[in-house]
């Protein structure tokens, strides 16, 4: 890619094997779809960024997803949340989507863990919560300044 001056060319090599949350769809009812897919949830990047007449060699960790829906997502959003972890060995990809009264206040939640390579948990079954608010005026916005990602309470009891 070069455009005005600046520019990059990035070799991302998959470190983790590509994922989708179920089908990849989520559906709306007669409003449409949402689709995401994840080919790099965690890749090894490598090339050079140039700006103006200065090009340098860069390399690094890089994550690269791509979303498709088929009508206007904004209308039914409150807010959405998404991130990455990465440790030595793990990888952990989220989304928390907070939808607005036009669809009951759904929640869209996904969840990947991935140990080296291998998915083994893909999930929408988590609790989401958000503490540490802290108003950005840039933004004219309140953002959490911690998120914790948990297991849901169990609704089983076990009694012997």
């Amino acid at each position: 890619m070069k455009e005005e001056g600046l520019g990059c060319q990035l070799k991302y090599t998959a470190e983790v094997n590509g994922w989708k949350p179920g089908t990849g769809l989520s559906n709306f009812g007669d409003m449409g779809f949402f689709g995401w897919v994840i080919p790099f949830a965690r890749a090894s990047v490598e090339g050079t960024i140039t700006d103006g007449e200065k090009t340098i060699q860069v390399s690094g960790i890089g994550y690269h997803d791509h979303n498709w829906l088929n009508f206007q997502f904004q209308k039914i959003i409150n807010y959405w949340m998404w991130g990455r972890i990465y440790s030595k060995t793990f990888t952990v990809v989220y989304a928390f989507i907070q939808c607005n009264d036009k669809t009951d206040n759904h929640t869209v939640k996904v969840l990947m863990l991935a140990d080296g390579k291998e998915v083994i948990l893909s999930s929408g079954e988590f609790d989401f919560h958000k503490e540490d608010f802290e108003y950005n005026p840039r933004a004219k916005y309140q953002f959490p300044r911690k998120v914790i990602i948990c297991s849901p309470p169990s609704s089983m009891s076990l009694s012997m």
